[in-house]
């Protein structure tokens, strides 16, 4: 099973690049105790999007058979009321944007079997979500992302289209597929085709403003990136990263030196978070990162954004405090960015807390809407969580 789940994240490098920080920092790191957020006892993944137009962020949460809409009601946020939007058996990846360009946003998220990918109908107020299916041609998908890759101002749906598991424990990828939103309100996509084989993300690698997409290809372990023209879709550029070096399991495009352009960041040894830099800005340069992030136990999965205030990009990672087969245990370690040479260090969880066979997942979002970004996390056995930041200049 996926072990990781890919995010588009930014991420500073301690103490191997120097950089001004920016505005007033908080001396001291700080969270509130930890709340649960609603009634959710299983969660697997989140999307944050103001719902209701009401001028604060809620959350669609996926758990393991059907999607529900917190809806935020309280400030801050310790007043959650749960809508459910939709049911079934989902495959990975869960988005909120504005599907049908009515001004709400929606629910995406794929589905399992050959069930295709889904998206829910925001009703605008009260009301039933309508669930509107887009394809079933493949055994099991992996939404990767929701983007308007052609601009022409509807989002469409980036996909990985899995066909079978191979006996190393690597997924199998048949197509990546790019669904392009024909019309709005829309049931009609066309189906595009644009690499085989590959396991993939995105991100912006040259900074253009156009969701390119970042691919591993499994047979060879080429790492690479298809350079969004735009249209048409099926005849992007392929440009290198990297020939096989080591496996590469999970990749991330972030910045991880901070100069303001994507490089692209994986898990190597466990515990370490390397990376190849983009540096000339474009994708067409790159080069191995000389420094590394140690997140001192396996890490299952991490998000990553400016907590402190000073500038640069800190680090939540999720611990696996019990690596091997059987249950895991995980902790929510956060990494304050030491580019001034003094790495900070906080666990916000005893180990147990997270005890599942899945990881959970961590998020960095200002979901108090106080100018500073909070933590949740999304537990497949324990729900979602809130760490309230403290933070104050």
């Amino acid at each position: 099973m996926r072990a990781l789940w890919s995010v588009v994240l930014l991420v500073s490098l301690c103490g191997c690049w120097t950089m001004q920080a920016s505005g007033e920092s908080c001396p001291v790191l700080e969270f509130a105790d930890p709340e649960m957020m609603g009634d959710i006892t299983d969660a697997v993944n989140l999307a944050f999007a103001d719902a209701d137009l009401d001028g604060d962020l809620d959350v669609f949460v996926m758990e393991s058979f059907q999607i529900t809409l917190l809806e935020n009601t309280g400030t801050p946020t310790s007043e959650w009321t749960g809508t459910t939007v939709g049911s079934g058996a989902w495959g990975g990846g869960i988005f909120a944007r504005d599907v049908n360009g009515d001004g709400f946003p929606d629910a995406i998220a794929a589905l399992q079997a050959e069930a295709g990918v889904g998206w829910w109908e925001n009703p605008g107020g009260y009301g039933e979500w309508e669930v509107h299916q887009v394809s079933g041609d493949y055994n099991t998908y992996w939404l990767e992302g929701v983007e308007d890759v052609d601009g022409d101002g509807k989002v469409d749906f980036l996909v990985e289209c899995i066909t079978s598991i191979v006996d190393d424990g690597w997924k199998e990828f048949s197509d990546f597929i790019v669904f392009k939103n024909a019309k709005a309100p829309s049931d009609t996509w066309s189906e595009i085709s644009l690499a085989s084989d590959v396991r993939a993300t995105t991100g912006d690698i040259n900074d253009d403003g156009k969701v390119d997409i970042v691919v591993i290809f499994r047979l060879t372990e080429e790492l690479c990136w298809f350079e969004n023209d735009a249209f048409p879709v099926d005849d992007w550029k392929l440009h290198p990263i990297s020939a096989p070096h080591e496996t590469l399991g999970n990749i991330w495009p972030m910045d991880f030196d901070g100069d303001g352009d994507l490089d692209v960041a994986y898990r190597s040894f466990g515990s370490i978070l390397s990376a190849w830099l983009n540096t000339d800005g474009v994708g067409k340069t790159w080069l191995p990162a000389p420094g590394q992030i140690d997140a001192g136990d396996d890490f299952g999965a991490l998000a990553t954004g400016d907590l402190d205030l000073d500038g640069d990009d800190d680090v939540a990672f999720i611990i696996d405090t019990t690596p091997g087969p059987g249950p895991a245990e995980y902790l929510l370690r956060v990494m304050r960015n030491g580019w001034m040479g003094e790495e900070t260090w906080l666990d916000l969880s005893e180990a147990g807390f997270f005890d599942s066979s899945l990881s959970p997942r961590p998020f960095v979002v200002d979901l108090d809407s106080d100018g500073d970004r909070d933590l949740v996390v999304a537990s497949p056995k324990r729900g979602v969580y809130f760490w309230e930041n403290l933070c104050v200049p």
